[in-house]
């Protein structure tokens, strides 16, 4: 069978959509700019779905031909829109997510148009995130001393993301510090237990993030914390001594910089200073605070 006789079989339930994208493209743009006027002019928080909306969409059928792109549309714009959470409102600050910048909302839909992804090839959008993520590094002050960016900048998904990140790194480093590797045994070799150190205030990520990397929630210790919610370094000095004093291996120190429950900063010198003194790696978490290093 040739291609072209393929072909035939078989149609795309969206292949006149190319054909009817500029008026799509009306239509969602309306929505859209609807959506950023009239949210402010609405209560806060409705973005509880009623019962009728919820038990729709979660026994919505498998549909044997499709929708289309109309219907689609139809469909988001009553059952989805109405119940977003409340990001574009001005008086929402009860959570870490911020508003969508009108800006950003045009260039996501344009890069998503170009598809090209950050996994290869000399695309500009690489050569784009590397300037920013040296932009972070000057502003933040990630610098040798002649004030060249020394480091590496990565844009992921989010804090928790960003935690994932950053811990497994400091298991790579503790295991390199210790003269072995991670890559080559993982976890299952004859070495004392990775220990990692972070307060109760501590993003919830940062639990999941050691169970996930193996560490095991067991080789957390959650250091108390004083009346203003910080980490309290006295604390955390004696919790070190106690696991070498155990023939464990301390790792990383997980600090806030601003944590989600009360904006927090842990106090990052003291706990720095703690870690130079035990070679420790410290990790720390601003994905809340970290805004004001710039």
């Amino acid at each position: 069978m040739r291609i072209g006789e393929m072909g035939s079989l078989y149609k795309s339930p969206h292949t006149d959509d190319r054909r009817n994208f500029s008026d799509l493209l009306e239509r969602t743009s309306a929505a859209m700019a609807n959506h950023l006027s009239e949210r402010p002019h609405m209560p806060v928080d409705c973005s509880v779905p009623s019962d009728a909306i919820r038990q729709k969409l979660l026994n919505l059928p498998l549909l044997a031909n499709g929708m289309t792109a109309e219907d689609i549309l139809s469909f988001v714009e009553d059952n989805i829109v109405p119940w977003a959470m409340p990001m574009t409102h001005a008086r929402s600050y009860g959570w870490v997510n911020s508003p969508p910048a009108p800006v950003a909302i045009l260039c996501d839909a344009l890069v998503t148009t170009m598809k090209g992804g950050l996994d290869g090839g000399d695309t500009p959008s690489t050569f784009l995130s590397h300037s920013l993520g040296r932009w972070l590094m000057e502003l933040t002050g990630f610098a040798d001393a002649n004030g060249t960016p020394d480091g590496i900048a990565i844009l992921l998904s989010g804090g928790s993301a960003a935690n994932l990140n950053g811990l497994s790194v400091a298991r790579y480093w503790a295991a390199q510090r210790d003269g072995w590797s991670i890559r080559d045994e993982g976890l299952q070799g004859n070495h004392p237990a990775m220990i990692y150190y972070t307060s109760a205030e501590a993003h919830s990520s940062v639990q999941l993030c050691v169970e996930q990397l193996g560490i095991g929630a067991s080789n957390l210790r959650i250091i108390e914390t004083d009346s203003a919610f910080r980490m309290r370094p006295e604390a955390l000095r004696k919790s070190i001594a106690t696991d070498l004093a155990a023939g464990l291996r301390p790792a990383c120190v997980v600090a806030s910089c601003g944590s989600t429950n009360v904006g927090a900063v842990d106090p990052l010198a003291a706990i720095a200073n703690l870690c130079e003194e035990f070679d420790l790696w410290l990790h720390v978490d601003g994905a809340y605070g970290g805004i004001v290093g710039l």
